[in-house]
């Protein structure tokens, strides 16, 4: 493992980290061990894939299981849908934003 230079992914502590593939979305976290055991995905990514089903409702069955990080704290499914709903207007308003792609060459 390399020495920490950089925060956890999911949970912003400094430490030693990993990388980590996200069970929900294409995208490699460097997580802390603690993140790591927990099976937390980052509540950013998991925001824009709750927002891909049309919200928590419909969202896929595991969604019970899943574990994020929110102002430092573990929470389980029933506070990701809280967080969900008290963001939601910020989280579907980035899906309007437009980005413009470049080629590097």
């Amino acid at each position: 493992m390399v020495e920490p230079t950089q925060h956890c992914d999911v949970c912003g502590r400094k430490g030693p980290f990993s990388p980590y593939s996200s069970g929900i979305a294409p995208v490699t976290y460097g997580l802390c061990e603690e993140c790591r055991k927990r099976g937390a995905e980052n509540i950013g990514v998991l925001s824009l894939w709750l927002a891909s089903y049309g919200g928590p409702s419909t969202a896929p069955d595991f969604r019970h299981k899943l574990v994020s990080c929110i102002d430092g704290e573990y929470q389980e499914w029933q506070q990701i849908h809280e967080y969900y709903r008290a963001n939601e207007e910020e989280i579907l308003a980035s899906f309007r934003e437009e980005f413009e792609l470049a080629d590097d060459n």
